[in-house]
């Protein structure tokens, strides 16, 4: 329990979240500590493709007000509704 625990404190602390597009449409994000890091890392993730190619100039290191706008906080979203 507290390998995981720690894996998910490390990379909260020490690793940065790095966004990227793919060319046919969507998003991922990948954890690193350097942008070099973070293209490596999705190179091994998705190599060479014909269906499912990664723009490597679209990667960039999310920041806080990013984050919300790509993934919405559902208590936003239900107090919209009413």
């Amino acid at each position: 329990m507290f390998g995981n625990m720690w894996n998910f404190i490390y990379l909260c602390i020490m690793e940065k979240e790095y966004l990227f597009n793919f060319l046919g449409g969507g998003w991922n994000s990948v954890f690193a500590s350097s942008l070099e890091e973070a293209k490596k890392i999705i190179q091994e993730l998705y190599p060479e493709r014909v269906y499912m190619k990664v723009d490597m100039n679209s990667i960039k290191l999310l920041d806080p007000n990013d984050k919300e706008s790509f993934i919405p906080n559902p208590k936003k979203i239900r107090s919209k509704k009413k």
